[in-house]
């Protein structure tokens, strides 16, 4: 490992995670400049003022220097000297004369301007690894999940629980702040904004972007939610993505000083997950999603389901997983108060936004809306259909809801790839098609089911007022807005993307 401190200012500044060599290294460059980047700058910073004077620290990335955001921000950070456009000719050569590059998430290690310092060995990690390693030791438990969706419902099931019973979660990585903000906080001894309450636990949310560049990084828990293809754009089959994803437990074991538990949700026919479950050397709990009446009947044992908001068996499933990953998990005071802090997750916990989030509006109209907007691949669309097809059926027992769903938006890559499937068959009425993929789409779906070319959402508003007023109309409408595709098209992220939708709905419908 090329990123080494010396034992002696170790020693003499802070207690890090011991399990790693120490660094004794010089240069480091930072690839990318998103939030992550900044972070890890800010990090970086820090290190060479506390343990290595002589580190010389570099930021690369796209554009013209002249066009880069938060240059004020930069110069705060970094030399202007150290900056580099990736236009510069010069880049190349310099990523090979590092001795560790951190990767941005968004930017993949088969980059042009990487190859030759890939050729040469140098370590490049993403800001997850560089973080671990400035852990304050004993570093406390870690679950790190991952998966195609649910990761973000999960890792707040576990915070919430977390906070139920008292502890002081750290939750970073994929959402909330970059891991590198906990290193950063521990090496000014936990001066944690207007606390100084040190964290009890760490919760991560990982994706396959950052996982793919982890070296000695290392769970306690990991839980992967399931494997579907997605990221089209970066990966060429479901293989490599999921080998990404596998990333997650290259580390972990069961030992004499290790018990490290790997959860993951499958299907019993999933050779994919299956295979690679039989080599891990950690302890496994696999969650067949095609038993999911054995799971009800285990946590109904425990717990009173009945006051649980999130709709869809798979929410069930992030649950059971958020429950068996923290009673894995030698924390004292969390045992003793485990089933009463998820009994109030249960009873309080509300839809993370913009996943399957419901929009309360003029309950006098024959209308539900579900704003499923952080929805970007057809597996999250499908689950958002099944889980509102079954709340409808069991809510309106008396009366014909028809489900219409809006789809669509930028392309992953040159095609939108194929979509229908046997949920959209058997449960949508009608599809409101909009973005980049509109008209691709609608040549795949010609002749299998109703469908409005609206390419904007606002068209899509237009339409529904039109069905809602005619008077034939008789069935109520559950309406999705679960796009299956990124924002990017039209919008800055999906954030922006159901912030809007909400907007017009309630200013529709309310």
């Amino acid at each position: 490992m090329d990123l080494m401190k010396t034992q002696t200012q170790t020693q003499t500044q802070t207690q890090t995670n011991t399990k790693l060599p120490l660094f004794k290294q010089s240069k480091i460059a930072v690839h990318g400049l998103g939030v992550s980047g900044f972070k890890t700058l800010e990090l970086l910073k820090l290190i060479k003022k506390n343990f290595i004077p002589s580190l010389e620290i570099w930021a690369i990335n796209q554009g013209s220097i002249e066009s880069w955001k938060k240059r004020d921000e930069l110069k705060e950070l970094l030399d202007e000297k150290y900056w580099l456009s990736e236009e510069d000719p010069h880049v190349p050569t310099l990523f090979a004369s590092m001795d560790t590059i951190i990767l941005a998430p968004g930017i993949p290690r088969e980059h042009p301007l990487l190859q030759l310092a890939l050729k040469k060995n140098i370590s490049i990690w993403s800001e997850i690894e560089l973080a671990y390693c400035f852990c304050h030791h004993p570093i406390p438990p870690i679950i790190a999940v991952t998966g195609s969706n649910g990761k973000t419902t999960t890792v707040t099931l576990i915070q919430d629980i977390c906070i139920n019973a008292g502890l002081n979660p750290f939750v970073g990585g994929n959402i909330g702040l970059p891991f590198s903000e906990y290193a950063i906080e521990e090496i000014n001894n936990f001066k944690v904004k207007k606390s100084s309450k040190p964290f009890d636990i760490i919760i991560l949310e990982l994706s396959s972007f950052q996982l793919e560049s982890i070296d000695s990084f290392k769970p306690n828990v990991a839980i992967i939610t399931n494997i579907s293809l997605t990221h089209t754009e970066r990966y060429k089959s479901i293989e490599e993505y999921a080998h990404a994803k596998f990333n997650i437990s290259k580390n972990m074991r069961k030992s004499d000083s290790d018990n490290d538990l790997i959860i993951y949700t499958t299907a019993s026919s999933d050779v994919l997950l299956n295979e690679w479950a039989s080599k891990q050397d950690a302890q496994l709990l696999k969650i067949d999603s095609k038993q999911i009446s054995n799971i009800k009947n285990e946590m109904n044992k425990l717990f009173d389901l009945s006051t649980f908001k999130l709709i869809g068996d798979h929410n069930l499933l992030n649950l059971y997983s958020s429950y068996k990953a923290l009673a894995h998990l030698e924390i004292s005071s969390l045992k003793e108060k485990l089933i009463n802090s998820v009994q109030m997750t249960i009873n309080n916990f509300k839809a993370v936004h913009y996943r399957s989030e419901k929009i309360k509006i003029n309950e006098k109209l024959p209308l539900s809306v579900y704003n499923d907007a952080k929805s970007t691949n057809l597996d999250a669309t499908q689950k958002a259909i099944e889980a509102v097809a079954t709340t409808a059926a069991l809510t309106m027992a008396s009366e014909t809801t028809d489900i219409y769903l809006i789809f669509g938006g930028k392309k992953r890559s040159e095609s939108a790839g194929k979509v229908w499937n046997e949920v959209f068959k058997s449960k949508i009425k009608k599809i409101f098609l909009i973005g980049e993929t509109t008209d691709e789409l609608a040549d795949e779906l010609q002749g299998k089911i109703s469908f409005s070319k609206s390419y904007t959402l606002d068209n899509v508003i237009i339409e529904i007022k039109e069905s809602l007023n005619k008077k034939n109309n008789k069935s109520k409408i559950s309406l999705i807005f679960s796009p299956g595709y990124p924002s990017f098209d039209q919008f800055e992220n999906y954030i922006k993307r159901g912030e809007y939708f909400e907007k017009i709905i309630l200013d529709a419908f309310a």
